[in-house]
């Protein structure tokens, strides 16, 4: 049996260059979506009624392969991940640079804010969560593994990574244990 297609909803149209990354922050029921593309624009979209509301010109414009978006509890900075494994935060209004974070040596594959104040990190072909302190920009602490992540999620409490192997590790974030 064949299966059909839907046509797409929608298109609007914005970019000139190819977008490399897309957020549509949770609890926004699908009314912004947040875009960037490799020319180093970010835009936010009022998608209700196709259009861009901000033009945001980032200091340091995003790789062509790689950026990974993430929204801070009070949306007005944005956390982004780079090939070269720099992970920066920019002021959502102004497109400046206000925090840059440096440990890793590979391409970010993933950035989830697990609280207002801890931002977690994985590399490509990594062994270690790096949690963060978005106040300070600095490394708070790492979880170190035997095998490859290969995939990983979070909440307040607690970081699920699942590695080489299918090896399940969870770590509790307060008392800072597996």
């Amino acid at each position: 049996k064949a299966t059909k297609c839907r046509p797409f909803v929608d298109k609007i149209k914005g970019h000139r260059e190819p977008i490399v990354a897309m957020l549509s922050p949770n609890g926004d029921n699908g009314q912004r979506l947040y875009s960037a593309s490799t020319d180093g624009w970010l835009y936010v979209w009022d998608i209700p009624n196709k259009e861009i509301t901000h033009k945001i010109q980032l200091s340091i414009p995003p790789t062509t392969t790689q950026l990974i978006l993430r929204a801070s509890a009070k949306l007005e900075r944005r956390n982004g991940g780079l090939i070269s494994g720099e992970i920066y935060s920019w002021n959502i209004k102004s497109g400046e640079i206000i925090g840059c974070y440096h440990h890793h040596s590979n391409k970010i594959i993933s950035l989830q804010k697990i609280s207002s104040r801890v931002l977690t990190s994985i590399e490509l072909a990594g062994r270690e969560v790096v949690l963060w302190d978005t106040l300070s920009a600095r490394l708070e602490d790492r979880v170190k593994l035997a095998h490859q992540i290969t995939a990983f999620t979070a909440t307040e409490e607690r970081l699920f990574i699942i590695a080489e192997r299918h090896h399940l590790y969870v770590f509790d974030t307060e008392k800072r244990t597996m």
